[in-house]
């Protein structure tokens, strides 16, 4: 990797951060408003567990397989 792309991506690790701090409408199954960031990461980790057991599944386009 070289480092010209470096403070794009500083940024958007920040931008990521604020996440923690924005509170969704809906709650936990235990009955607790998450944030964001707690939505996104509950999201996100199964799609990195899964991807390469769900063919066509490519979570760096954020595409599921066609139906």
């Amino acid at each position: 990797m070289t480092t010209s792309g470096l403070p794009r991506l500083l940024e958007f690790v920040r931008d990521a951060e604020l996440l923690k701090d924005v509170l969704r409408s809906a709650h936990t199954s235990q009955g607790r408003r998450e944030s964001t960031a707690e939505h996104t990461w509950r999201l996100c980790l199964p799609a990195m567990v899964l991807e390469h057991r769900l063919a066509g599944l490519d979570i760096a386009r954020g595409q599921l397989p066609p139906a």
